[in-house]
């Protein structure tokens, strides 16, 4: 019996050895999807992990980005505490939606 588990042990890591080298040969790459950008009609590729909208092209993206940053402006400190008011509340009800207890 001992040497039936060793032929189904050698068998298996063959059969592993055979599935990896079979596996390693098929690298394939997938092609990213090509887009038109909705403001500057330019293609591009969609990539993963890309900020901004799936239809804007990369640098339409960051020049949206640089113009908020611009237009939002320095925050004085009453801004800053309502933010952070807001923020607190937000998580409270969160938290109470989350964690309560339904009676």
């Amino acid at each position: 019996m001992g040497v039936f588990r060793n032929e189904n042990a050698a068998a298996r890591s063959s059969r592993d050895t055979q599935q990896q080298e079979k596996c390693s040969s098929m690298d394939v790459v997938m092609a990213l999807p090509k887009k038109i950008c909705a403001l500057c009609e330019e293609e591009f590729e969609l990539k993963p992990d890309k900020p901004g909208f799936a239809n804007h092209c990369p640098t339409c993206t960051a020049f949206e980005m640089e113009e908020a940053a611009a237009s939002q402006g320095p925050k004085d400190a009453d801004q800053i505490r309502y933010e952070a008011e807001v923020n607190e509340a937000r998580r409270a009800s969160m938290k109470n939606l989350l964690y309560r207890k339904d009676s």
